[in-house]
């Protein structure tokens, strides 16, 4: 799979994916964070800021709001792919990361989940 990371070179203390990958069909997510592990100095930081598909009002408002961004061509991508915390956090470390994970949507209408991920010393 070719991406904007192959334009990439080095190696990187920090890497952040903020509100992208639900735009990424889930089959492809083990090689973008096999690459990003390869990318990641000892140590690194991953930080993805995504959506939990599992607050149900919150997510449904979220959806609403994404159709119609996607309708009126304000997103890129095809896809619509989120997974609960619980699965996110086991794909991440199956790729080696500790994960720590943090719902951020106190007062938002969106269901906001912070994840800090850490590669291996």
């Amino acid at each position: 799979m070719i991406g904007y990371d192959d334009a990439i070179r080095g190696s990187f203390d920090t890497i952040s994916i903020i509100d992208v990958l639900y735009k990424i069909p889930t089959s492809e997510w083990d090689a973008l964070f096999a690459r990003i592990a390869q990318r990641l100095k000892p140590g690194g930081t991953l930080i993805v800021k995504e959506m939990d598909p599992t607050e149900r009002w919150k997510n449904r408002w979220n959806r609403l709001q994404e159709r119609a961004a996607s309708i009126l061509g304000l997103t890129l991508g095809e896809s619509f792919s989120y997974e609960s915390p619980p699965d996110f956090i086991a794909r991440l470390e199956r790729h080696g990361f500790s994960v720590r994970a943090e719902r951020i949507d106190r007062f938002y209408p969106h269901p906001h989940m912070l994840y800090v991920a850490t590669a291996p010393t």
